[in-house]
């Protein structure tokens, strides 16, 4: 199933030219004509598949030190900015806020949806975002209004 995907896919890909990829991964990995060593779950039989092209399609990359966006490099220069400790998004406090490097709460810098991954772990489905943006709403208007 996973290799028919792949291939199905492949071919699309082949189809398109690069400058129509989307930029939205800052991670995508095609290689062309590699051997695979690969172990299917639950056992220890290892196989190898000779296969004409492997994409890695691990999303979008979590680790803000590798991001190459001047917003997010000032910021971690800064210190405005964080990376979890998992490197799989960024180092936030409970109500959305946004860390230093010590986890300190950095006062006025809020986030939701994937950045939060490292410390809510699901946090990328609508039902997450929808009471992370209401949670965050109400916290903004009761601290507008005190």
């Amino acid at each position: 199933m996973c290799v028919w995907t792949c291939r199905v896919y492949c071919r699309a890909l082949e189809e398109k030219s690069k400058t129509q990829f989307s930029t939205a991964f800052d991670e995508v990995i095609l290689l062309i004509a590699a051997r695979v060593t690969y172990r299917p779950r639950g056992t220890t039989q290892e196989n190898k598949l000779r296969v004409r092209h492997v994409l890695s399609c691990t999303g979008p990359q979590s680790d803000y030190r590798k991001l190459n966006d001047p917003l997010v490099k000032q910021l971690l220069v800064r210190d405005l900015l964080a990376p979890d400790p998992l490197r799989i998004g960024a180092y936030t406090a409970e109500g959305g806020y946004i860390c230093n490097r010590e986890g300190q709460v950095i006062s006025g810098l809020y986030t939701l949806g994937s950045t939060q991954k490292g410390r809510l772990y699901e946090s990328v489905a609508v039902p997450e975002l929808r009471g992370q943006a209401a949670d965050l709403a109400a916290h903004l208007l009761a601290s507008a209004l005190a």
